[in-house]
């Protein structure tokens, strides 16, 4: 099974999968001191997060914490882990724009925050569209801010997102609140989880592709995925994860 497999069944069933874990932590804390049980203790802790935050949203639509494109029930769900400040990502989101363009009811994009660095110059843009999604202009915020990566300040960042109809007085707000941040940490937990380590990373139905791809490899997989019968497919996790994992 995948980790992509895995993560799966933990958004489907998230009280069944804090059971096991809870029970395991338990039986791993308590039963055992040696040096090596501490990796163990560890990983089940993130992922009791990573649940405890499904279990809180449970009855939430998806659709509410993914920044994404098309229809949920589209044949194709092609997720990317993406940098605002990313030359490759930049070329990745041109490709996305031709495959929206030729598959519109074919695919779903699901964008994933991974800013390349915790600076607050790579991390400024990816709080600003995080706080847009709140008012339904996070691609607006997105489409702007890889067409013009040289813009670096938070002035100029400010007046790119307003330019495209975000209202920056809201969005301060939500950033202010440490929601914007709290968003963008669920998708660095869920990169952690996947061990993803480059941007761009993709996850087509769960398959992991690494690094700037050709955009007619990704129209040629797309179009041999959503020929498939949809028991084949596999589901890659779509919703929140919880707090960053990262070292800092």
């Amino acid at each position: 099974m995948t980790c992509a497999q895995r993560l799966s069944i933990l958004y489907r069933k998230p009280t069944y999968c804090y059971c096991i874990l809870k029970r395991r932590y338990l039986q791993i804390g308590f039963t055992t001191l040696a040096p090596h049980s501490f990796g163990q203790i560890n990983m089940l802790k993130k992922l009791l997060i990573i649940v405890v935050a499904l279990l809180l949203t449970a009855h939430t639509p998806a659709s509410l914490f993914a920044q994404s494109w098309g229809a949920e029930d589209a044949p194709v769900t092609l997720m990317i882990f993406s940098g605002f400040s990313c030359p490759y990502c930049a070329q990745a989101k041109t490709q996305i724009d031709q495959l929206k363009k030729k598959c519109p009811n074919d695919v779903r994009i699901v964008f994933k925050h991974f800013p390349l660095s915790d600076t607050d110059e790579a991390l400024r843009p990816h709080l600003i569209a995080a706080a847009a999604f709140e008012q339904g202009k996070f691609w607006e915020a997105h489409d702007s801010f890889f067409e013009k990566q040289s813009a670096k300040s938070p002035a100029e960042l400010n007046l790119l997102s307003a330019s495209r109809g975000v209202n920056l007085s809201q969005a301060n707000a939500v950033i202010e609140s440490g929601r914007a941040l709290f968003r963008v940490k669920q998708d660095l937990a869920e990169a952690a989880a996947l061990k993803v380590r480059a941007t761009p990373t993709y996850f087509i139905d769960g398959l992991r592709f690494e690094g700037l791809q050709e955009a007619a490899t990704l129209e040629r997989l797309i179009e041999f995925r959503g020929k498939r019968p949809a028991s084949n497919a596999i589901a890659p996790p779509t919703g929140s994860s919880a707090l960053d994992t990262r070292s800092k």
